[in-house]
């Protein structure tokens, strides 16, 4: 026995057909892990878990080639994810149903036969083809078959190609081509001036005449909407979380109507503060994300929520009443 058997006793099931599944080693050796994990469910389970480190440690795939492949496994249907739970954990669930049709479109693919491709036929230039005349018609009288070579000859030139760029171009031609090309340049002269007149003087505003369409509007408003969300940034002292956010809280488990709007103006406040001294320039999306992160992690050292303040006690008599009482010693 090798000294390394303590190291090789997983060995990790590879499936050569999964390739063709999915379109990557990378793909199908995770295929095949999934296909392991799933088989050895208790009954009545359909989820199991598995972190990015783990499925390093299992396979060796990266991060970035792990993604790539269960984006692609998510797509074609033959797994389901999940993110839940605190600490967040991705879930999978294998549909055997769907790994078996992809399985059949590939065994189908397999028995399709391949059609030959056609020999494309080599074209023989012009000079080539006058060349070749001029030896048949040097041959000519050498011999009683030399008329039948030549008749031969001249069939199977004709039969072939010309090469276009061969061609002499006549005199009327010339100037045809000539005048195209005029024409194409007039063309992209007038874009070109079509295009400073526009830039020159922007469209007017919706109620004017010659104001753009409804549907225009909102396609050029969700297309600057897109750019600016995309856009990274500082920190902003007017930044507001969005109403997805808001949704997000919902699902984190964090519902925004128990805070009040001065706890969550405060919160909101703190972080718009904080960031904005920082120099960090993230987009809307990274910064809605870093909110609900600073939203959990208040919510896990118990200063999500304001906390009640104590009564302040009023005192009805002053210190040296209260020593010189002697009310006790006469009951």
């Amino acid at each position: 026995m090798t000294r390394y058997s303590e190291v090789l006793d997983r060995p990790v099931a590879f499936h050569r057909i999964f390739v063709d599944v999915v379109g990557t080693v990378d793909g199908a050796v995770l295929l095949g892990q999934l296909l392991y994990w799933q088989r050895r469910l208790s009954p009545g389970r359909e989820w199991f878990w598995k972190s990015d480190e783990q499925w390093f440690e299992e396979l060796g795939i990266k991060r970035s080639a792990l993604t790539s492949a269960r984006k692609k496994l998510e797509a074609m249907g033959v797994i389901a994810t999940e993110v839940k739970g605190f600490p967040r954990r991705r879930f999978y669930r294998l549909d055997f149903d769907a790994l078996d049709r992809q399985i059949e479109r590939v065994l189908q693919a397999r028995k399709t036969p391949e059609l030959p491709l056609e020999q494309p036929t080599a074209p023989v230039c012009r000079n080539q083809q006058t060349a070749s005349a001029q030896q048949s018609t040097h041959c000519a009288g050498q011999g009683d078959g030399s008329a039948d070579k030549k008749e031969k000859a001249d069939k199977k030139q004709e039969d072939r190609p010309v090469c276009g760029n061969q061609h002499t171009a006549s005199p009327q031609e010339s100037t045809n081509s000539l005048q195209e090309s005029t024409n194409s340049l007039q063309e992209t002269t007038d874009c070109f001036i079509d295009y400073n007149r526009d830039y020159n003087n922007p469209p007017p505003a919706a109620g004017e005449v010659g104001a753009p369409s409804v549907q225009a509007s909102t396609a050029n408003s969700e297309g600057r909407a897109l750019a600016h969300h995309q856009a990274k940034g500082p920190m902003r002292l007017d930044w507001q979380p969005s109403a997805m956010l808001l949704e997000r809280c919902q699902l984190a488990g964090i519902p925004l109507d128990r805070l009040g709007e001065n706890r969550l103006g405060e919160i909101l406040g703190e972080f718009r503060s904080y960031w904005s001294t920082q120099d960090l320039h993230l987009n809307e999306g990274e910064w809605q994300h870093r909110f609900l992160r600073n939203l959990v992690a208040l919510k896990n050292k118990n200063q999500l929520y304001a906390k009640p303040q104590a009564a302040t006690a009023v005192r009805e008599r002053t210190l040296s009443e209260d020593l010189g009482d002697r009310s006790w010693a006469t009951a």
